[in-house]
């Protein structure tokens, strides 16, 4: 039972990661094109480039929350020290 539970630990912590790569991803993304379409493109907009600085930054956090829940799991399923190091 004790290592189904640990298998099972390690797979959602690599979906957490999983996870937090495509927000982080996606979200730059998001912010790249807006910043493009509606700073560089269109009259310079201070609200706009504001817009997509906050994107970036909500996606960013988003993704560090998945990745610190990730590493919250790993390290409670780890019984020895190099396996945390």
């Amino acid at each position: 039972m004790d290592s189904f539970v640990k298998i099972v630990a390690m797979y959602v912590a690599y979906f957490a990661q999983i996870a937090a790569t495509m927000v982080v991803v996606s979200g730059s993304i998001q912010a790249i094109w807006i910043y493009l379409c509606k700073a560089i493109f269109s009259k310079s907009d201070f609200d706009k480039v504001n817009l997509s600085r906050i994107k970036l930054g909500y996606s960013l956090s988003l993704g560090l929350g998945f990745l610190v829940g990730a590493d919250i799991i790993k390290t409670a399923v780890a019984p020895t020290w190099t396996e945390i190091g």
